[in-house]
């Protein structure tokens, strides 16, 4: 019996978790490029000779990201750049690097090209360095300014979308088994909105309360049930 509430318990908590990836979602509403975090049990095959019964602990929480195209915006920012397909970003502290579809970038001084947050942004020979006089950026990734062709930018592919590790600010690790996009397209003057749905996260924040509840309330009734035993065992 405590095995079983314990089994409860612990299915409560995957969907507290899940619970949490619903509100990540719902923060990043407005994170230009965020891709939507979607959480799901999975459910272990039971040896036991009450399979039904020892499933309650045999399930897992696993999270995927949903790497569909978000919607384009139109800025008019020179310096913001989109991206439609399947290509990322590449950006680096000079340490370690990332990738991201948040195209909100601008020029330092020093006419080098990074993220809101201060991270280089990369082009295949390195940071790029677009100058201070303006830039242009082809469909392809190509920078091209003061007529002369700089760089291209540094595109990678995610071939997997379970292997995407958010890292904050709309920044995911960067995969070991990234490789060229197959069809990437850069929109300058653009940037792509998040592509959560917020009625779908509704949905799934609903089922996941209605079954927090319904968890609890049979924890309730097998924990009362343990205790009317004990207490008539005492009486005995």
């Amino acid at each position: 019996m405590t095995d079983l509430i314990m089994q409860l318990a612990s299915v409560i908590q995957r969907e507290v978790d899940s619970v949490g990836g619903i509100a990540q979602n719902a923060a990043n509403t407005g994170t230009p490029g965020y891709k939507t975090q979607t959480s799901f049990t999975r459910l272990v095959q039971s040896q036991a000779s009450d399979p039904w019964r020892d499933s309650l602990g045999k399930t897992s929480l696993h999270t995927s990201n949903n790497l569909r195209d978000g919607s384009l915006k139109n800025t008019g920012v020179t310096t913001d750049l989109a991206l439609s397909g399947d290509g990322w970003f590449v950006v680096s502290s000079g340490h370690q690097s990332w990738i991201t579809r948040d195209g909100r970038f601008s020029v330092d001084p020093a006419g080098v090209l990074r993220t809101a947050g201060g991270l280089t942004v990369m082009g295949e020979h390195g940071p790029l360095t677009t100058g201070t006089n303006g830039f242009k950026v082809g469909n392809d990734g190509e920078v091209v300014a003061d007529g002369h062709l700089i760089d291209r930018l540094k595109l990678i592919r995610v071939v997997d979308d379970g292997v995407l590790v958010s890292a904050g600010n709309g920044l995911y690790d960067l995969p070991g088994n990234a490789s060229p996009p197959l069809k990437a397209l850069v929109h300058q003057g653009m940037l792509e909105n998040s592509n959560v749905q917020v009625s779908a996260d509704m949905v799934r924040l609903m089922e996941a309360t209605r079954h927090i509840e319904t968890m609890q309330r049979a924890l309730q009734a097998y924990d009362a049930v343990l205790n009317s035993g004990i207490n008539q065992i005492g009486k005995e």
